[in-house]
């Protein structure tokens, strides 16, 4: 048994993997047309389409994100594996190498559970022994499951073990399928199992089959039947199938010819080779969750602030009658809920469906769930803040400046609902991918001869650009690789030219100077923060990695008075060095603009 790795695992993506090596047929394997949303948008966030992926990959990611096949017959079938959440906060479960069950817990569920010993010689060649369930109790073995599985009426029934160790290893690739077990004679209990063989040749309950064609893992699950019990979540995606991931895209051509870098006296063009990599441009795109605090007064009075009557019904009266709005004293809300534009962006709150909380700020919480059947992120007040007009105010202005936004590298605002301004939310796209620091911590191949760090260098500034070239400019102020994915809970606004702003807002490390010396400043913040992207992805770890031992206070006097500055590897380009030099430049007016950042860049790609 000792030899077969695989014996009790479910980690079908190494699995996977191992098995690409070898020569082993993939015809058994078919997979869905198209797959679930939430799959998909793992996918365009590294620019790649379900068709960019070979049969095993396919498999490989369908289960590292719990999508079980529930009809051996039909690949399209598919349904959603559900796993313990990694802690009582947490909204994530485990991964789904995790979920097998060992023969030990299996043994310890109840005193008089008994297994079938089997051969198999499809492990290296050898005679290898595994073990097959032969009697058990759903109702006990239930219990010490790793998963759960909705209940289904059209899940077949099975009249194999519910419980099997591992005895093909690398003959056969893993073919996941959902199968119904119950018993209903005297007593009731229902075990949904995922087998990794199909009905039609898998082998019977407590028997073994020859050597030669020995059974797989089968990995009995739980069952409900409206949402998942609480504590239950979906899978966490593994590391390991996101490296794939990347390497996919990685490796991914370019659908154009790539233009030729110009020289300017730079030897990074002879540095860089091969075809450039549309890589992360999603993984780059700028989260904006803008607190703004509004430019102008409100008053209390009802009759000073709502809209006359008169222009009040005749924009209602388009509008359908669920589209009514509601009247306050907030000038701000009603106009809001008048404004013809923002209009034609109201989603029905009905079609919202909310899943589980991703994250929370100080003002509102983003949620993963639904909209019409697709995977989205759903942002809202904390339920602390719903009940003030101020702060719902402040949501419908950020709201505003949400739906003007239209920039690729700008994640997309899909639009908003309420069906009472408390549960105002704005819903965007989701991606699932994680934050920029830690895919370059994680992917420490990439490179800049390569121009993959170049290519997610230049989608952060080029929604910097956009940003503050809008005719009235926004600051992102909380720019860094933690923040460079959907739900950064910065502190964005408009820049008003007569208005000294807030200083201190963001990570002190990240800071221009200016902020942390409570001055005004300008857009020219954002580009010192760029420039400590910059080493963050040069680098692969957070600024001043080598000074952790040193006071925050200390750091931001050597910063601001002292010039201190992160220091970049060795491997960074002369080019790479000299711009970022200039990004964090003391004074702001002799940094680059976002405009030139891009420019800069550009000639790299």
């Amino acid at each position: 048994m000792g030899d077969n790795p695989w014996t009790e695992s479910s980690d079908f993506v190494a699995r996977y993997q191992a098995l690409k090596a070898t020569s082993t047929s993939t015809d058994s394997i078919s997979n869905p047309v198209q797959p679930p949303a939430s799959v998909v948008s793992r996918l365009t966030a590294l620019s790649l389409t379900w068709s960019d992926l070979d049969v095993v990959d396919k498999q490989a990611l369908l289960w590292d994100m719990g999508f079980v096949r529930s009809n051996a017959l039909d690949p399209d079938a598919l349904t959603q594996v559900y796993t313990r959440c990694t802690s009582n906060s947490s909204s994530v479960g485990a991964g789904m190498a995790s979920i097998a069950l060992s023969k030990e817990v299996f043994d310890s569920s109840q005193s008089d559970a008994t297994t079938t010993s089997c051969q198999t010689s499809m492990v290296q060649g050898v005679n290898t022994t595994y073990f097959r369930q032969n009697n058990s109790d759903g109702r006990k073995l239930g219990p010490l499951t790793n998963c759960y599985i909705a209940n289904d009426t059209s899940i077949a029934g099975s009249h194999s073990s519910m419980w099997s160790q591992d005895g093909q290893g690398l003959s056969a690739y893993p073919l996941p399928n959902v199968m119904r077990h119950e018993w209903n004679f005297g007593y009731f209990w229902l075990v949904f199992a995922i087998h990794t063989e199909m009905s039609t040749t898998e082998i019977g309950h407590s028997f073994c089959g020859p050597p030669t064609a020995p059974g797989g893992v089968t990995i009995p699950c739980r069952v409900f039947d409206n949402s998942p019990p609480e504590g239950w979540c979906i899978p966490g995606i593994s590391t390991t199938m996101t490296q794939v991931l990347a390497q996919i895209a990685l490796t991914k051509p370019n659908k154009t010819p790539t233009p030729e870098p110009t020289t300017g006296g730079s030897n990074l063009t002879a540095a860089i080779v091969g075809a450039t990599i549309g890589i992360l441009v999603a993984i780059a795109a700028i989260g904006i969750w803008l607190w703004l605090r509004r430019h102008r007064q409100r008053t209390a009075q009802l009759a000073s602030t709502v809209p006359n009557a008169e222009s009040r019904q005749r924009t209602a009266s388009t509008q359908p009658k669920s589209y009514q709005p509601i009247q306050t004293a907030s000038q701000t809300l009603n106009e809001f809920q008048l404004d013809p534009v923002l209009t034609s962006k109201r989603l029905p709150y009905s079609s919202v469906v909310y899943s589980r909380v991703l994250s929370k700020g100080a003002f509102g919480e983003v949620w993963l769930g639904t909209y019409n059947g697709k995977v989205v992120a759903i942002k809202r007040l904390l339920e602390s803040k719903r009940t003030s007009e101020a702060e719902i105010g402040n949501f419908a202005d950020e709201i505003r400046l949400m739906a003007s936004f239209s920039h690729p590298n700008i994640v997309t605002f899909i639009g908003f609902a309420w069906d009472s301004l408390q549960n105002l939310c704005a819903v965007t796209e989701y991606m699932p991918q994680g934050d920029l620091c830690d895919f370059v911590q994680l992917h420490t191949q990439l490179q800049w001869r390569r121009q993959e760090k170049v290519k997610i260098a230049l989608g952060i500034a080029n929604a910097l650009a956009y940003l503050h070239n809008l005719s009235h400019p926004i600051i992102h102020r909380d720019l860094k690789a933690k923040n460079a994915k959907l739900s950064d809970f910065g502190i964005s606004r408009e820049r008003a030219t007569d208005e000294a702003m807030t200083a201190g807002v963001g990570t002190v490390f990240w800071t221009a100077p200016e902020v942390l010396t409570d001055k005004h400043y300008s857009e020219q913040a954002d580009v010192y923060s760029f420039g400590i992207v910059l080493n963050e992805i040069d680098t692969g770890a957070g600024p001043y990695a080598d000074m952790k031992s040193v006071a925050q206070l200390t750091m931001v006097h050597r910063i601001t008075l002292e010039g201190l500055r992160p220091t970049f590897s060795g491997a960074c380009p002369p080019q790479l060095l000299a711009l970022a030099n200039k990004c964090l430049l003391q004074d702001p007016e002799q940094r680059p603009t976002a405009r030139e950042l891009v420019a800069a860049l550009s000639d790299w790609t």
